[in-house]
């Protein structure tokens, strides 16, 4: 199953790490574009973007998923599904359409003891 994986903090980088751990084939990961923080202004990665390149993932930050290279490109990885867990942006119908899957959503509130989110919409689970 290719799934290209969507998320900005630290709870997106847990579920993304587990993912990885579960052997799913992620092949590719969207986060936010990097931030100025704290009060040196200097610019960050987010957490999910660390774990990304660690594991050797392609990692796209686009500033709008609706532009049409955008698209493209995540049609381009042909995913089966769309995981995204506290990404931040809002997903253009445009984006969800391009999985046969499912884009499902995850969210980080409704969490069991095991730490494995809780699915809010869409197939995904094995």
């Amino acid at each position: 199953m290719r799934v290209v994986f969507m998320g900005t903090p630290d709870i997106s980088a847990v579920c993304l790490e587990k993912l990885l751990a579960q052997h799913f084939s992620v092949v590719g990961v969207y986060t936010k574009p990097d931030a100025l923080q704290n009060r040196g202004m200097r610019l960050a990665q987010s957490p999910v973007k660390k774990v990304a390149l660690a594991a050797g993932l392609p990692v796209f930050q686009p500033e709008r998923l609706r532009d049409p290279e955008t698209v493209q490109t995540l049609r381009d990885l042909h995913p089966d599904v769309i995981a995204v867990v506290a990404y931040g942006k809002i997903l253009p119908p445009e984006v969800l359409e391009i999985p046969p899957g499912a884009a499902s959503t995850f969210t980080p509130a409704f969490c069991r003891p095991c730490g494995v989110p809780v699915r809010c919409s869409g197939p995904f689970y094995r």
